[in-house]
C-alpha cells in the first residue's frame, strides 16, 4: 500500500482500477484477524496514512477516503492503542498536511487538505455517531485535534 502510486479510479471503457481503495478493503480485513498484535496494527496505520494525503497532489475523487478510513475504525476497535496513541497518529497526518503561515498556496497544498478533511470528516461521524462510547473516548480528543489544526 505505501509503494501505491496508481490513483485512477472509475474509467469509462474499462471499469475501475481503485487501486487506493481496494488495497483499503484489504487492510480492513488484515485488521480482524485477532492474531495480529499492536505493532503489525501500526503497520497497517502506516500504509493507510502513507495513502490519506498521496505524495502525488492527486485529489480523490472516488470515495477512497472513505475506505481508507474503515481500516482505521477497526484497527481502533481491537483496543490495542491507548487516546495517547491515537491523538499522536492524528497529529501526525495534520502536521503534514497543514502548511506553513507563510507558504503561497499551492495546488498540492490544496489536494492534501482537500483529502485529510475526507478522511477525517467520517472517521469523526462514525466515532460520534456510533454506540461505542470507549472508541469515542480513545478517539474523539485526537480527531478533533487534528480537525481543529486545519485552516
Amino acid at each position: 500500500m505505501k509503494s501505491r502510486r496508481d490513483y485512477r479510479g472509475f474509467e469509462p471503457g474499462i471499469g475501475w482500477r481503485h487501486a487506493v481503495a481496494h488495497g483499503a478493503d484489504l487492510l480492513l480485513q488484515l485488521t480482524l484477524n485477532p492474531q495480529l498484535d499492536k505493532a503489525q496494527l501500526e503497520s497497517i496505520l502506516d500504509a493507510v496514512a502513507s495513502q490519506v494525503m498521496p505524495a502525488s497532489g492527486h485529489s480523490y475523487l472516488h470515495g477512497e477516503s472513505e475506505r481508507l478510513a474503515r481500516p482505521v475504525i477497526f484497527a481502533a476497535r481491537r483496543q490495542l492503542h491507548s487516546e495517547a496513541d491515537w491523538t499522536a497518529w492524528f497529529q501526525r497526518l495534520a502536521a503534514t498536511a497543514v502548511p506553513a503561515r507563510d507558504a503561497p498556496t499551492s495546488l498540492d497544498a490544496l489536494a492534501r487538505m482537500h483529502n485529510l478533511k475526507a478522511f477525517l470528516y467520517p472517521l469523526y461521524a462514525t466515532v460520534m455517531e456510533g454506540s461505542d462510547a470507549e472508541l469515542r473516548q480513545r478517539l474523539r480528543p485526537g480527531l478533533v485535534a487534528a480537525l481543529r489544526a486545519l485552516p
